[in-house]
């Protein structure tokens, strides 16, 4: 009996985190007001998420918790062709930035069909479906671990959107530092946008492929740390067993992207390809990559809308309405040459398998299940199962 513990310990140790299962317990509440006068509307809103975490197997480092992960106050103001958005987070650590979003947006005159903006401020980068897609209208708990590794960043800037029935443009300039991080020296340049074709575009179906172009002056960091955590954000460890890679004195990078998405009123699939060159000040280029594809299949009378302003499938909202949905993601911060000053390279591959229930307008219930295998060049490979659910009420 003591030789086959043994045994089970050193296998859980060689194949770190081969985890008998993950219960993750999230709540998320959000309410609104609204004021008018003449042209003139304010809103002020709220959001709350808290969650909660079992983990069965204690050979495991992530132990079991709890956690309010959003407590956000939203306000907003518009008044004929302006308006204006500001989004606070107060559950972020302390000294952490507690922006998510605060900008000012003109939409121009626009003609039937046609929709041409400038927005100012504050901003999530225009790169990448799944960066630009709200957490409330994501059909999985979790973004993919594709999403950290080379989905854009909230940043300082200016970006301009043009969309007609047939194609989606969003480009934008930002300072590459994060808002109010500028402690010393310069900060760099960023250039993004992303831009799409619709083949088909009607009002029960969306085909749509396109990419997304990124170039980075870096002026920032001396040291770029690429990371792509566990698909949970209950645990903090779960970013330090994720995979990870670092670049010293980087210079500039450029990232592309390429995207595509069809959906009907039962059925989506939508997936995304990325790969980063960065240039070293010193000789060399390390290279990452990642990507992800995901689809899901409603149920009793559940159809899928399309968000034509972001480019974006809806969230379901219909009392009874469910789906099933799976997803395969994989980040590669292998560089594929030896290069000095790269390092920690390893390779993540998630599969998850989730089913969504819509109890009304206001609730909806989420379970999901990922397997993630890590490979490291330096470590043996480690295999984590995590089951999560989600309580998610709207107001």
């Amino acid at each position: 009996i003591t030789k086959f513990i043994n045994n089970s310990i050193y296998m859980n140790k060689h194949f770190l985190l081969l985890a008998g299962g993950v219960l993750g317990l999230f709540s998320t509440a959000s309410a609104q007001v609204s004021f008018t006068s003449g042209d003139i509307k304010a809103t002020i809103g709220m959001r709350f998420m808290a969650d909660a975490a079992y983990y069965v197997d204690d050979v495991t480092p992530l132990t079991s918790g709890t956690k309010i992960t959003e407590a956000r106050a939203r306000f907003g103001f518009k008044t004929g062709n302006w308006d204006a958005y500001a989004d606070f987070d107060f559950a972020s650590p302390t000294g952490a930035n507690r922006t998510r979003d605060l900008w000012v947006r003109y939409t121009h005159k626009n003609e039937e069909g046609v929709y041409k903006a400038t927005r100012f401020g504050y901003q999530w980068e225009p790169f990448g479906m799944t960066t630009n897609t709200g957490r409330m209208a994501y059909h999985f708990i979790q973004r993919p671990n594709f999403h950290n590794t080379l989905g854009g960043s909230r940043l300082l800037g200016v970006t301009y959107y043009y969309v007609n029935p047939k194609f989606f443009t969003h480009t934008g300039i930002f300072s590459e530092r994060p808002y109010n991080d500028q402690a010393s020296g310069d900060s760099g340049v960023v250039l993004s946008g992303r831009y799409l074709f619709k083949a088909i575009a009607n009002e029960t179906s969306t085909f749509q492929f396109g990419t997304s172009q990124r170039f980075a002056y870096i002026r920032t960091y001396p040291t770029l740390t690429i990371s792509s955590p566990l698909e949970t954000n209950i645990n903090p460890k779960a970013t330090a067993l994720g995979a990870e890679m670092t670049i010293a004195n980087p210079k500039s990078s450029y990232r592309f992207g390429v995207e595509s998405m069809f959906h009907n009123e039962n059925f989506f699939v939508r997936g995304e390809y990325m790969k980063t060159f960065v240039s070293k000040k010193t000789d060399g280029t390390a290279t990452y990559q990642a990507g992800y594809v995901e689809a899901g299949y409603a149920f009793n009378g559940a159809t899928y809308k399309y968000d034509a302003q972001k480019a974006v499938l809806k969230g379901l909202s219909k009392a009874g309405n469910w789906e099933a949905v799976a997803r395969a993601s994989w980040a590669d911060l292998y560089n594929g040459d030896n290069v000095v000053g790269v390092s920690k390279g390893v390779q993540m591959r998630s599969y998850t398998l989730g089913a969504n229930y819509v109890v009304n307008k206001h609730a909806q219930l989420m379970l999901s299940y990922t397997h993630t295998n890590l490979t490291s060049k330096v470590k043996n490979d480690k295999n984590i199962g995590i089951l999560q659910g989600r309580v998610m009420i709207n107001f």
